[in-house]
């Protein structure tokens, strides 16, 4: 960046916008990445099919199934479709503000950085993505009405709509960030819509969005006024809550420095020797780190939501009731062991240094990860008490994920090669980088599971299916010595590949 003359904004979006190609390209971590790049352009291309497919089915399926226009219809659901755009951006949308600390020491304002990202963030392709099932099911239950006229305007909502979510996404998630206890923001505001909803008999909220996508397609000036508000009034709200951390994070800020937090020891591991003391490291790796705590935050969130919905609606009734109790009982390996040694890799080289001190860091992993699977089995007795899951069902599913999951999952401390950074969020750029063995063990411990569960309770009687999964699992659980020291042993005979890996993919101080 030419850092000598005065840069003008376009100037300056468009250095920070090739920078961000640039960061891309010249990842150390690219060229081994090879599949994981691939599969993300396959799940581009499979996600724009599914909308393109939904969006036809809308228009044929709501035509034929009600007197309502299709549109009117589809206008109701607005507010579900941003829900589920907002909870999206959570596993691929970075944060402008983790683009910004590497331009603080230059002599640039703070304020035009930020104001780059941001106009960069609403300018994003992912703001679009929506188009893939809104064009086609605007050209079949819109044209009749309204003409190209009506698509054209309507799409340009649907788009203004988006970039609004993009930056109400931006604002909660970057004071979750600062403090979890900002998770209660979009909760109220979307429990609150809830209640408007379902509480009165006016049904409130979808008679509004119904009126407001009406607008929308016809045109109204009043809608395009209220939107372009609405955004400039966020992206002004955003501004200056990114401003306020940057300006607290880079020590500028005059307030007093908080006191040291009393230091957890967890002295009633150490009578379990070496094992007992990398568990107190692994429960401080947890606890004490922005990733891995974004992980455990996302995990029990995941839980929560999933139990809730299945245990009072009937959504997840039937065969989807494996799923879930398969998903909320391996939430932890899912999200942490498919991540296991990538954290270590920040300080690979010191555990390396004792003999079998790898080894004992596997097995604290594992007999902590399997006890971790008490709280979500706890959490689920919600099931039990509303009659949707048997007490010993669940307990027989909970030994059987415990034992062969984690056996599953724990293989891929062999192949995992990448260093995350501890206090980054995981995302696209975190450095987190998938690979092929990674991807696929991933997704057989999450439906092989699931899918001998389902065949087990459907072809023979729930006692049998029981016992069979609680004597798997309990297999896996007592032999789980031997299976670990294998993995142990292959990941030795792969160090130098792998620390070398992790080198490459750390980040310089």
């Amino acid at each position: 960046m030419a850092i000598n003359k005065k840069l003008s904004f376009r100037e300056l979006f468009l250095e920070l916008r090739q920078h961000s190609k640039l960061h891309l390209k010249r990842h150390p971590m690219r060229e081994a990445n090879k599949f994981s790049r691939y599969m993300l352009n396959l799940g581009i291309i499979a996600s724009a099919s599914y909308l393109i497919f939904f969006g036809v089915l809308f228009g044929i399926g709501f035509s034929a199934s009600s007197n309502l226009e299709p549109y009117y219809i589809m206008n109701k659901g607005l507010l579900i479709v941003f829900l589920i755009d907002f909870k999206l951006r959570f596993f691929y949308q970075q944060l402008p503000a983790q683009e910004i600390t590497p331009y603080l020491i230059m002599p640039i304002k703070r304020e035009s950085i930020i104001d780059c990202l941001l106009l960069r963030s609403g300018l994003s392709a992912q703001n679009i993505i929506w188009l893939f099932m809104f064009i086609p099911f605007s050209l079949i239950a819109i044209v009749p009405n309204h003409g190209l006229w009506g698509v054209i305007t309507y799409c340009i909502g649907i788009v203004m709509i988006s970039i609004f979510n993009n930056y109400w996404y931006i604002l909660c998630r970057t004071l979750i960030k600062e403090h979890f206890l900002w998770v209660f923001l979009p909760l109220t505001v979307y429990l609150g819509l809830a209640a408007l909803e379902f509480i009165p008999d006016g049904h409130m909220v979808s008679r509004a969005s119904m009126i407001f996508g009406q607008g929308l397609l016809a045109g109204w000036f009043w809608t395009f006024l209220v939107l372009i508000g609405s955004i400039i009034g966020i992206v002004f709200i955003v501004r200056h809550v990114i401003s306020n951390i940057i300006f607290n994070q880079s020590g500028l800020s005059t307030k007093p420095e908080k006191e040291i937090a009393k230091v957890r020891k967890y002295e009633f591991l150490e009578k379990y020797g070496l094992v007992g003391q990398y568990m107190q490291l692994e429960f401080k790796l947890i606890l004490r780190n922005k990733s891995t705590r974004s992980l455990l935050h996302m995990s029990f969130g995941f839980l929560v939501v999933f139990t809730l919905v299945s245990a009072f609606t009937t959504i997840y009734d039937g065969n989807m009731s494996y799923f879930i109790m398969v998903y909320n009982l391996s939430i932890v390996a899912l999200f942490l062991c498919q991540n296991i040694m990538n954290f270590e890799g920040n300080y690979i080289d010191c555990l390396m240094t004792r003999h079998e001190s790898i080894l004992s860091l596997l097995q604290a992993k594992y007999y902590l990860y399997a006890l971790a699977t008490v709280i979500p089995w706890v959490f689920m007795q919600i099931l039990v008490i509303q009659d949707k899951q048997p007490f010993f069902k669940l307990l027989s599913i909970s030994i059987f994920c415990a034992g062969t999951l984690f056996f599953l999952m724990f293989q891929l401390a062999v192949y995992n090669k990448t260093t995350i950074p501890l206090n980054k969020k995981i995302g696209r750029n975190s450095g987190r980088g998938n690979n092929m063995i990674q991807t696929i063990t991933t997704l057989c411990a999450t439906f092989i599971p699931m899918i001998l569960i389902g065949i087990l309770y459907s072809f023979s009687p729930e006692y049998i299916a029981n016992w069979v999964l609680s004597i798997i699992g309990i297999t896996f659980i007592a032999t789980s010595p031997y299976w670990l020291r294998n993995v142990y042993k292959r990941f030795m005979v792969k160090r130098y590949i792998n620390m070398e890996g992790f080198r490459d993919s750390r980040e310089s101080d």
